[in-house]
């Protein structure tokens, strides 16, 4: 699959969200710290694979905790096209499943506002 033309993907940084001291949600058997890592270090792994003219840049490739500053600073300093911070949510019921995404940009809705308060609260760290 190649890029569409006009558009050319060179770099791309991969955020593993959490870590380190801070854990993220609790699952019955797991941090989201942990799922979150691991599928970052998988789909940076798969790009690089499928994708050679694309350089791939993880803000962590272990269990350490990169500020949100310092998560920023590398894709800016990297000059990265893309941005990709990954999270996984817990839920009090087994019967809840399935995916979400948010695109954060200029037009900021209310709900992913929420969303970027309650993931950002580990500033304070």
């Amino acid at each position: 699959m190649a890029n569409p033309p006009g558009f050319h993907l060179k770099k791309v940084v991969i955020d593993a969200g959490h870590g380190g001291k801070d854990p993220g949600c609790h699952g019955a058997s797991s941090k989201e710290k942990d799922i979150c890592l691991s599928i970052a270090l998988n789909l940076g792994k798969y790009i690089s694979e499928n994708f050679k003219e694309v350089e791939v840049i993880y803000t962590r490739s272990t269990d350490v905790f990169p500020t949100l500053h310092e998560r920023a600073k590398i894709a800016n300093d990297n000059k990265a096209d893309l941005f990709i911070c990954i999270h996984a949510n817990s839920a009090k019921s087994p019967q809840v499943f399935g995916a979400e995404t948010y695109v954060m940009g200029l037009h900021v809705s209310e709900a992913n506002l929420e969303v970027a308060k309650r993931e950002n609260s580990t500033i304070l760290m």
